[in-house]
């Protein structure tokens, strides 16, 4: 009977994914916080081009209350590409810390994949061995009581 295989780097196998699934976590979190300030940039931007085009018919206090309304959805504007910039800049980060977390694990995963197939081909050639020697064994039986 074979030893049963068993892989010395489990442990640290398991870790490994625990790591790979919190960084894929983190970045799914980051992905989200990028798309919810490019969609408020959006927002900004159709307010914006509403606040121009209505502007046309407007006259005096009207045409002030638009000029501060813009202003202020210009410097918005202004905070959320600063907030964007940050955000990507925090997502590339994640990625880069999910790839590289992905790649540990995957290299355990192949080491395990290597030995369990190095163990696999020891006890087979054991157990062919184990066979050779009873066919010897019986072939000499049979040929020494022929003689």
């Amino acid at each position: 009977m074979p030893k049963k295989f068993k892989f010395r780097l489990q442990r640290v196998l398991e870790y490994r994914k625990v790591v790979k699934d919190e960084r894929q976590k983190e970045l799914i979190e980051k992905n989200r916080e990028v798309s919810r300030l490019e969609e408020k940039q959006e927002q900004i931007m159709q307010s914006l081009d509403e606040a121009r085009v209505s502007s046309s018919a407007m006259t005096g206090h009207l045409v002030r209350l638009l000029g501060d309304y813009t202003a202020r959805l210009r410097s918005e504007l202004d905070a959320n590409k600063e907030l964007l910039a940050e955000a990507m800049r925090e997502q590339r980060e994640a990625l880069i810390r999910y790839q590289e977390a992905a790649r540990e694990e995957e290299v355990l995963k192949r080491l395990k994949e290597k030995k369990l197939a190095m163990h696999t081909e020891k006890y087979l050639k054991e157990e062919a061995d184990f066979l050779d020697e009873i066919g010897t064994l019986k072939g000499n039986a049979q040929y020494g009581e022929e003689l």
